[in-house]
């Protein structure tokens, strides 16, 4: 029998975003290969705004704009 080779491991950081209107969102993950070191909050509000639009096209639902992202809290 062969062995299973280990596969690359893909580490998430979670972030709890927040929209203008009062609502929130916990613990929305983002790959952190994703995150970009030279202009980390760009990247990461890109990464949200993305995936907000995606979500609003498949619901048909319009999504409040981001006011602010912030890393969650392990507990």
């Amino acid at each position: 029998m062969s062995r299973k080779k280990p596969g690359a491991k893909v580490g998430y950081m979670a972030f709890d975003v927040f929209y203008v209107d009062g609502s929130q969102t916990s613990n929305r993950r983002m790959p952190k290969d994703d995150i970009s070191t030279i202009e980390r909050d760009a990247s990461i509000r890109n990464f949200f705004e993305a995936e907000d639009q995606e979500i609003e096209n498949r619901s048909g639902r319009k999504r409040a704009a981001i006011k602010s992202i912030e890393p969650s809290r392990m507990r």
